[in-house]
Parts: structure tokens; C-alpha cells; sequence
């Protein structure tokens, strides 16, 4: 059991990092692009936008991912 875990936690790491180096430029546009929203925005409105954002990201994350890996 021990080891199935410690397999599924490698597994977890190596494709989080694979998507990471695969996915920088597309990260790092993000990540701009919501400093260059949110940074003007009144605080109440910051949060919310932020969360938006996030939740837009979170959404659209499969289809970007996908492409990747592809079925064998």
C-alpha cells in the first residue's frame, strides 16, 4: 500500500512538472494578465476578480492539458 502510494505521488509530481515546462509561456501570460486586471482595481472588486479569473483558468485547464498527452 505504502508503495502504491509513493508511486501515485511520483506520478503526481512528474506531470505537474510536465505541464509546468510545457505550459510556461501560457502561465506566465496568465499570470500577467491578472496582475494587469487586478492591480487597479478597488479591493472589494480585486478579490472578486481575482477569484474570477482563477475559476476562468481552472475551467479552461483540461483543454489546454489535453493536447499533451495524447491516448494511447
Amino acid at each position: 500500500m505504502a508503495m502504491h502510494a509513493a508511486t501515485t505521488q511520483k506520478n503526481t509530481v512528474y506531470m505537474n512538472a510536465l505541464f509546468i515546462g510545457r505550459n510556461r509561456l501560457f502561465i506566465s501570460i496568465f499570470s500577467a494578465l491578472r496582475f494587469s486586471i487586478t492591480s487597479f482595481l478597488p479591493p472589494d472588486l480585486n478579490k472578486k476578480t481575482q477569484n474570477r479569473l482563477t475559476n476562468l483558468i481552472i475551467e479552461w485547464l483540461p483543454f489546454n492539458i489535453l493536447p499533451f498527452f495524447p491516448a494511447k
